[in-house]
């Protein structure tokens, strides 16, 4: 029974495996993870049936990183020849007066090359009918409902 390891990954969660992943890729049979649960368990940030992976961030760097994770999970669905992102599009709301303006998400998207489409609340109204929002507020780039 192997004892000693260059690495150990402590806490197999979501984050945790996904360095765990990594690491093994990398490192071969050098690497032990380590878990206090039981495998499935349900105890853990992450346990839900559906998370979420978006390029919509307040930063350039975020929206970097998030492009990053998708071509970590390309690779993962390579591997393991199984479907496991759904890419859908998304709708980001902002109150009037909010801590991070949405033309601070419009702007590390334009600055990362991600098309994004900047709708009015009468647009985004007519395209998904069920939404009832009020008209924009006096900001640039914000909606409140």
């Amino acid at each position: 029974m192997k004892r000693d390891y260059e690495y150990i990954v402590v806490g197999l969660g979501g984050l945790g495996l996904g360095a765990l992943y990594w690491l093994a890729r990398r490192a071969g049979g050098d690497v032990l993870g380590l878990e206090q649960f039981e495998l499935g368990h349900t105890r853990g940030a992450s346990q839900d049936h559906s998370r979420i992976i978006r390029l919509s961030y307040h930063t350039p760097g975020y929206v970097e990183l998030a492009k990053q994770a998708y071509q970590a999970w390309a690779v993962v669905e390579d591997e393991a020849q199984e479907k496991l992102i759904v890419k859908t599009g998304g709708l980001d709301f902002a109150p009037r007066e909010a801590a991070i303006p949405l033309s601070d998400y419009m702007d590390s998207l334009a600055a990362c090359g991600v098309p994004f489409e900047h709708l009015d609340a009468n647009e985004m109204m007519k395209r998904w009918p069920p939404l009832r929002l009020t008209l924009p507020c006096r900001r640039s780039g914000c909606l409140h409902s």
